[in-house]
């Protein structure tokens, strides 16, 4: 296929039907309260309380239900009671909770847990609990790719999400920053060690002209990591004492690594070798979670978040370390930072495969993005939308209006795709996070994040006009932690559009771990490059235009690597590399017919005379005397040629014979 897959999305207006003028269920409250009303008022008569007191206390929960439908529920979003009645008990603020939650319902407080042998356990490894496990993913950079590896791609990311059964959650999280840190520490390490001064001093420049760019954040480097998260079903009884319980939780333990390896052996297979797949340990979850609650880390030097890994405290003991504050317009301020949370609302008309760089794309920093996937079983989802279409083909019936039509079309089409079988239902909730160190700058990157969003073929996202909104949709996107209770942005997804929106994207950066040379990349990275692979050397071509500046890379190269080395050969013609070679104080040696030094191809370096230097030798003359484009005046020529050097051979050895 040679054409880029479109997919369309069936993001049309929903609705759920209107009742007495109210939307979906609304009119239920409104109802029980009328009913408790008239209940109480006929209790209070019959006891003999007079009509007009009966009558005070019974209109109390009429009219009580009626301001809160009216008032909070009743064209407002989803969740906008309870957050406004949490804002109004002063519940936008939060802090490090006081003790470790040792329960694991559902809730939609901050998470908390432990960092076990590689895991994150939610609570205890009870019935109930959750375990989860991060992946770093480095997908290859398709900015530039074929539709047919595009389309291949969505292929992969579709195969990940059926991986996704019933237990199992997936959260991907993506955020760029500057950090290339421990890259340039390890290559100045190397440098220190190098004796030549014009080495040292080349790669001196290569030091500090990037390390200034880590701290002003004019690099960019892409983190994929992959959350799986699995709920604990084992359940070790009421009756084990400690050393019961610590063999129970150990086999459980045991169990939940091997699914998380099974699944990361399931990655690779899926991706294939050119998206590479790195298990998350202890330290490195504890690196995720302090990058997600202290964004000023990413400017601090001194610090080593493997270092400050502590495994006898808590995910919260170790890695959060200040007060969130709420603020009235939205949002919070945590770490020195105002902090905004977009949610996805509405999915583009259609998607396609790299619609999502237009959020992965923008140019700046100090965003993150994250979604929650939760597979949806189907048969449920089409009863759900199957009395949805009910009652809204009673009120077409009774009102025929052209939005309750586009939504019953909407409904329609979702139940033929589950029916049918063609799309695996998901919810998702897709969540990004800005940040900046003042209210204006934050402005200015929630409209440019806004803006991306509606770039993507009439996408919409929601903006939190309530902290307590804000807190909520923050902790459910806290690394690991899927199962937040807080729902009301999810939306509907089919693994079928939903593969393209996925921020599966990562900076090239090369053999950065291992790397002998430094360079720019094309899109703010660093690339690091090693001349050898598990100490096996390895071939390069470097392919330009005359005046491309090819030479000059070399030379760069050959100065950044050459004290990993004890001799460099270069043959060329000309001088580009004549300043590299009197640098290491030699000279160069030109080879001319004039000179007094010359190459033999003859000579076998006192080896036995092989077919191949024979063959070697009649190719040089036959270009020396001239291509023929005559096939058969060729082999002719290198026929007469291969008889006259065997003919040279054999009197050139009977000479030798004689003298010796």
């Amino acid at each position: 296929m040679n054409e880029l897959r479109f997919t369309d999305t069936n993001a049309a207006d929903d609705s759920a039907g209107r009742v007495f003028g109210l939307d979906g269920n609304l009119y239920l409250p409104v109802v029980f309260g009328l009913v408790v009303g008239v209940v109480l008022f006929a209790g209070l008569g019959f006891v003999g309380t007079g009509y007009p007191l009966a009558g005070a206390v019974a209109i109390i929960p009429m009219a009580g239900s009626l301001v809160w439908v009216l008032g909070f529920r009743q064209g407002k979003p989803a969740g906008y009671d309870r957050d406004k009645l949490d804002a109004l008990l002063g519940g936008a603020n939060f802090t490090r909770e006081g003790a470790p939650i040792s329960h694991t319902k559902t809730h939609a407080t901050a998470p908390d847990g432990r960092f076990v042998e590689g895991m994150l356990v939610f609570g205890s490894p009870e019935r109930g609990g959750v375990a989860a496990k991060g992946f770093r993913l480095e997908p290859p950079d398709l900015r530039g790719a074929s539709f047919e590896r595009l389309n291949a791609f969505q292929d992969q990311v579709r195969a990940l999400l059926a991986l996704v059964s019933p237990g199992r959650r997936l959260q991907i999280q993506w955020w760029p920053d500057s950090d290339y840190r421990q890259a340039l520490l390890a290559y100045l390490a190397r440098t220190h060690e190098v004796t030549d001064p014009m080495i040292r001093a080349v790669r001196n420049e290569r030091f500090t002209r990037y390390w200034p760019r880590i701290l002003n954040g004019s690099l960019r480097r892409e983190h994929l990591a992959l959350f799986l998260s699995i709920e604990i079903e084992a359940y070790a009884g009421n009756v084990r004492g400690r050393a019961g319980l610590r063999e129970h939780y150990a086999a459980v333990l045991q169990e939940l690594a091997g699914q998380f390896e099974e699944f990361a052996g399931t990655l690779r297979t899926v991706f294939g070798p050119e998206t590479p797949v790195h298990p998350m340990d202890d330290a490195e979850h504890c690196a995720c979670l302090r990058r997600f609650l202290n964004p000023s880390q990413a400017r601090r030097t001194g610090e080593t978040p493997a270092g400050l890994f502590d495994p006898t405290l808590t995910m919260q003991e170790n890695c959060w370390h200040s007060e969130g504050v709420g603020l009235q317009g939205g949002g919070f301020a945590l770490d020195g930072h105002y902090h905004a949370v977009l949610a996805l609302s509405r999915w583009p008309q259609r998607t396609r495969p790299g619609i999502v760089t237009h959020l992965t794309g923008l140019p700046f920093l100090d965003y993150a993005i994250t979604v929650n996937v939760t597979p949806v079983a189907g048969r449920q989802e089409i009863q759900r939308e199957e009395k949805a279409t009910e009652r809204l083909r009673g009120e077409y019936a009774e009102k025929p209006r052209a939005s309750l039509l586009v939504a019953l079309r909407k409904k329609e089409r979702k139940v033929e795709a589950l029916a049918g079988g063609f799309a695996r239902p998901f919810h998702v909730t897709y969540l990004l996070r800005m940040w900046a160190p003042t209210p204006e700058a934050l402005r200015e990157k929630v409209a440019a994040v806004q803006a991306a969003v509606n770039a993507m073929d009439g996408a919409q996202s929601f903006e939190c006009a309530l902290p307590t909104t804000a807190k909520k949709l923050f902790f459910a996107s806290w690394p690991g932690w899927t199962h937040s209770s807080y729902h009301h942005r999810e939306l509907y997804a089919e693994d079928t559009f939903l593969a393209d929106l996925l921020p599966f994207s990562a900076t090239f950066v090369g053999a950065l771990d291992q790397a002998e040379a430094l360079y720019d990349g094309s899109h703010g990275n660093l690339v690091g490059v090693s001349t050898a692979v598990g100490g096996s050397p390895q071939h390069a071509v470097l392919i330009g235009m005359t005046g491309a500046g090819k030479s000059a890379f070399i030379e760069d190269l050959l100065f950044q690597t050459a004290d990993h080395f004890s001799h460099s050969l270069l043959i060329e013609e000309g001088f580009s590399y004549k300043r590299f070679t009197e640098a290491m104080g030699e000279t160069p040696i030109v080879i001319h017919p004039d000179a007094a030094l010359t190459l033999n191809y003859l000579d076998t370096q006192r080896l036995p005379l092989t077919q191949l230097h024979l063959a070697t030798a009649v190719a040089l003359l036959a270009r020396m005397v001239g291509q023929s484009d005559n096939a058969q005046d060729l082999a002719l020529r290198q026929a007469q040629l291969t008889q006259y050097l065997h003919q040279l051979y054999r009197d050139t050895f009977t000479d030798w014979s004689r003298r010796h």
